[in-house]
């Protein structure tokens, strides 16, 4: 990729390979869990957790591992098609994610609302479930960061687009990364599709800002730790 790429700015200021900038507030809803919130610039999700917890729906039960229930609201109105659809992107995520085999005929329960929305509205969803998931304990396999990446006629492939990139992108990607092995554990096309050159480059993308989103997922983490009350206190 030309060096006249990398160092030309869009339309916020950033460079194509460029996260904005993330926030993580872990515990925002006391009556869950586990819940987070996370924003990526304008666009916010907040992810409560229930459980894991007995299913009490018979024929919803699975008699070797646990059962992912989504429900996704809408950020005004009511629900219809895209939080449907947006459903089952995170529960087949949750299931990639989370050692269901450890809670039997159990049901985990995962609340999605919109908050905000400025762009790469999936990458921020399935980092707000996956660190909700974290604050709840449930166990996972892994430790995945989810980056959007996205092809503009003016900047090529972009890193986190916002809406005004995304209304004219091409192309559009989630790309879900393992922080320790760098591996990918998914790729979800939303829009259009990308040429082999262009993912192999938004893949070398996407698994480096995911070690800088781990990052500030630790800081934010261990800033929550410190407020939570110690045995004996």
């Amino acid at each position: 990729m030309s060096s006249d790429l990398i160092e030309r700015r869009r339309p916020d200021g950033r460079k194509p390979a460029q996260l904005r900038p993330p926030t993580i507030e872990f515990g925002p809803i006391k009556r869950a869990d586990g819940s987070c919130r996370f924003s990526l610039g304008c666009s916010t999700v907040i992810v409560a957790i229930y459980g894991p917890q007995s299913e009490n729906i018979l024929s919803k039960q699975l008699l070797d591992r646990a059962r992912v229930d989504v429900t996704a609201r809408a950020r005004t109105g009511m629900p219809g098609a895209a939080q449907r659809a947006l459903e089952m992107v995170v529960a087949q995520h949750c299931d990639q994610w989370i050692d269901s085999v450890q809670f039997p005929r159990c049901m985990v329960s995962v609340v999605v609302q919109e908050q905000s929305a400025d762009g790469s509205g999936l990458a921020v969803t399935l980092n707000a479930a996956w660190c909700a998931l974290l604050d709840a304990g449930v166990p996972m396999r892994s430790t995945c960061c989810t980056i959007s990446v996205g092809v503009t006629e003016a900047d090529g492939l972009v890193l986190d687009p916002c809406l005004e990139e995304e209304t004219c992108a091409s192309a559009l990607c989630c790309i879900s990364v393992n922080c320790h092995s760098g591996a990918i554990v998914s790729s979800t096309p939303t829009q259009g599709a990308l040429s082999e050159a262009l993912y192999a480059a938004a893949v070398c993308y996407a698994q480096g800002a995911a070690k800088v989103l781990e990052q500030v997922i630790r800081q934010a983490l261990a800033k929550h730790l410190e407020k939570l009350p110690r045995a004996g206190q």
